[in-house]
């Protein structure tokens, strides 16, 4: 009784003294000075806000460094040869360190650590709306539209903590049905289009989440389909006028059927469209429509598609299926612990898989006395717009040395090869680079990137020989792609279409198709068996009765294909009627396409997916099968790109990387530069090296070969023959100052 009066006075807030605190459930509370009770952090909290502080300590005591360093300028250079200006100390925690930052590159490895959508994006936390920084974070609009996509900003569902809340399988299929169609990034585009995205997941996760049976979730999901199909609001005034307005035309018209025509029937129509202009428009600006929108209308489709589903998922036989496909996660208690052993233990070996190698030495035999000293050095005479240095560059000396003498020496032979001047290597000041900064690092990190939204190049301590020819040529397709395309994403090699100087476009045109067509000619192929989907396999230990389901739409899909008679058919001969069937002229050994190229891929990969049916009923009666069928097909498309299309990781990929056109015009422009040094008696290992097939194991092709990679080369040339005629290195000095504005120029160090 005593505790519920002083509970009672606390909330009263009588009788006790400002900066009293009292233990409550929830935590502790202090009375303030106007009589409110203030909630106290606990523990944690106070751990985490003193995590926090030191954070933000340790920030403004870099931005202080940064800003001292600004503060110091530079002096001019003499005698023809380029000054460190007092940036030649050996000391790295020294402000003139020689190796150091030069310039300010946004978005560095530590200050992306410490946004707060990223680190929720690494616990698998959903991001919410309230808690970003959204001011600082539009300051580099680029970087926002990197950052608020569904990977970063979705979260991962706790499936364990829903089955806790009585959600059972259907409700987990209908709810990982939802979520994999919610869209990758806002349909709306802008600041406000990212702001409501983050707002609409956070509603949709929380409307759903919240549902603990199969009903309640069904009629969310009714009222989100309203939300996205009733697309206008109207006051309840304008409402009845549209429903008495309709009334009018309806009863008019029953009455005389040539009075709709009527003058005031045509009047009652028009102003009905007119009432439904206003309820579009006001449901388009209101928050709920942004919140809809910003899904767009395919998201609504799906969930209509869903409830076509809803009668058949609620049988037993279509649950068990799902089950048997794992097709939601395992955590959800779908499937027994000991068929997921199974079914891990009968995995095949994977594929190898692909990386470029990189040079085991660094050799530069021929090129120009360059005399690089200090970052300092490298960012004047190239015009590098900034210069980023990584912590082992800080604390390794001889590492720093090394990579920014190197590149600079690999700059210059670049300038040399495709007969540039030294600034055009830093695109008149568009590009940046840095050593090690922006990685991630450990095990699957790449080798070396080029950042789109940052424009910088980063190289690794030890596995950044020989990449940068291949990154500067990212670059070079993306900048020149977004100064004459229509925005910052393009890439010339891929959107050639879009750019606008003529003589441009059509060399990024012939650079596309040289890579990606050849001459017609036979190509032989084979597909292993084992790498087919074994989705079609009906696997004995399932209840009978789901056999029987199974087996009633395996039957009814053979039939489909290859008549009533498939059961009496070899493995072979079901394969020849297979590729009959889509007009592939074919033995088991040959299989020869009469049709155009892009009909050709179609089919193949039908013919596979159907290939897969036709191994799922095989195995299931038992026949033995063999390991390969091999075929010979005709083609135009170039070996190069059969070749990059055998480096992706299976059939099952649906993300292409190494057979993208800016991915093969990477690896080409790498194997042209390293050919033309060869021309000249030339080595750098650090811009190119390895660009010969021959260094590959696993039958991997990486690059062209033969009078591909001649006609590859000569498609270069053109290429930087238009951009220099067309003056478009002299207009990128502009375009940098324009382009990067706030995020890259106006944060740029003094230190020039």
């Amino acid at each position: 009784m005593k505790t519920s009066k002083l509970f009672l006075s606390i909330l009263k807030g009588k009788k006790l003294d400002v900066g009293h605190i009292s233990n409550r459930k929830d935590g502790k509370y202090q009375k303030q000075a106007d009589g409110k009770w203030k909630r106290l952090p606990g523990k944690k909290e106070e751990k985490e806000l003193k995590e926090e502080k030191k954070k933000k300590t340790s920030s403004s005591s870099e931005t202080q460094n940064i800003k001292e360093k600004k503060n110091q300028e530079p002096t001019k250079k003499k005698g023809g040869k380029i000054q460190s200006d007092g940036y030649d100390s050996d000391i790295s925690t020294d402000p003139n360190y020689r190796f150091g930052d030069v310039g300010y590159v946004a978005g560095s490895r530590k200050e992306l650590a410490a946004t707060y959508i990223n680190r929720l994006a690494r616990e698998g936390k959903m991001v919410a709306s309230t808690q970003v920084d959204w001011e600082s974070l539009e300051e580099n609009p680029r970087v926002a539209e990197e950052l608020i996509t569904k990977k970063k900003v979705f979260g991962k569902v706790d499936w364990d903590e829903l089955a806790s809340k009585g959600y059972n399988k259907t409700m987990g299929y209908f709810l990982s049905k939802i979520y994999s169609v919610v869209p990758q990034k806002p349909m709306i585009s802008g600041e406000e289009g990212r702001l409501f995205y983050v707002r609409a997941i956070e509603n949709l996760r929380g409307r759903l989440e919240s549902k603990t049976t199969l009903n309640g979730l069904l009629e969310e999901l009714k009222l989100i389909d309203r939300e996205g199909s009733d697309r206008r609001l109207l006051t309840a005034e304008l409402q009845n006028e549209l429903k008495e307005n309709s009334e009018k035309r309806l009863n008019s018209f029953s009455q005389n059927r040539n009075s709709i025509t009527s003058e005031e029937s045509l009047a009652l129509m028009h102003r009905n469209n007119e009432i439904i202009r206003i309820g579009e428009e006001a449901f388009k600006n209101s928050e709920i429509g942004k919140l809809v929108d910003v899904f767009g209308r395919e998201f609504y489709k799906e969930i209509k598609g869903i409830f076509r589903q809803q009668g058949r998922l609620s049988k037993p036989y279509i649950i068990a299926k799902y089950d048997y496909e794992h097709r939601v996660p395992s955590t959800f208690a779908f499937t027994s612990k000991d068929t997921a052993q199974k079914t891990n233990q009968g995995k095949k070996d994977r594929k190898p898989v692909f990386n470029l190698l990189v040079a085991d030495y660094h050799e530069r035999i021929g090129g120009r006395k360059v005399e690089i000293k200090s970052t300092l050095d490298l960012k004047k005479k190239y015009g590098m717009a900034n210069i980023q240095s990584g912590n082992w560059v800080l604390s390794d000396k001889a590492s720093g040395e090394f990579h920014t003498r190197s590149t600079g020496e690999a700059f210059s032979d670049l300038a040399d090869v495709l007969g540039i001047k030294d600034s055009d290597v830093s695109l008149n000041g568009t590009l940046s680079i840095a050593f090690g900064a922006r990685g991630r690092g450990g095990k699957g990190s790449a080798l070396a990137h080029y950042e789109t939204s940052n424009r910088v190049i980063n190289l690794t301590k030890i596995s950044g020989g020989g990449a940068l020819g291949h990154e500067w040529f990212h670059a070079l397709d993306n900048i020149i792609g977004a100064k004459y395309g229509v925005n910052w994403k393009e890439f010339g090699t891929e959107s050639y279409m879009s750019i606008s100087n003529s003589k441009i476009r059509e060399a990024f045109e012939n650079l596309n198709h040289s890579m990606r067509f050849g001459e017609p000619r036979e190509v032989s192929h084979e597909i292993n068996l084992s790498d087919l989907s074994n989705e079609y396999v009906i696997k004995k230990d399932l209840p009978q009765d789901v056999q029987d389901r199974l087996w009633t739409t395996l039957n009814s899909n053979l039939q489909r294909v290859w008549g009533n008679q498939f059961d009496k058919m070899t493995f072979d001969q079901g394969v020849r009627h297979l590729a009959d069937k889509f007009k592939i002229k074919s033995t088991i050994k040959r299989i020869t396409e009469s049709d155009n190229e892009t009909r050709h891929l179609r089919n193949y990969k039908n013919f596979k997916s159907w290939l897969s049916l036709w191994k799922g009923y095989k195995t299931t009666i038992g026949e033995k099968l063999p390991e390969k069928v091999g075929f010979v097909y005709n083609t135009e498309l170039s070996q190069f790109f059969i070749d990059a299309r055998r480096l992706e990781p299976g059939a099952k990929s649906l993300k292409r990387y190494w057979s993208t056109t800016r991915e093969m015009g990477a690896r080409a422009f790498q194997s042209f530069v390293e050919d033309e040094l060869t021309s000249k008696k030339r080595v750098n290992t650090y811009l190119v090296s390895k660009s010969s097939n021959k260094d590959y194991l696993f039958g991997h092709k990486p690059f062209p070969e033969g009078e591909e990679r001649t006609k590859i080369n000569d498609s270069f040339k053109k290429l930087i023959t238009a951009l220099k005629e067309e003056g478009a290195f002299e207009e990128l000095k502009e375009f940098a100052k324009s382009f990067f504005g706030l995020d890259m120029i106006v944060k740029n160090s003094k230190r020039k």
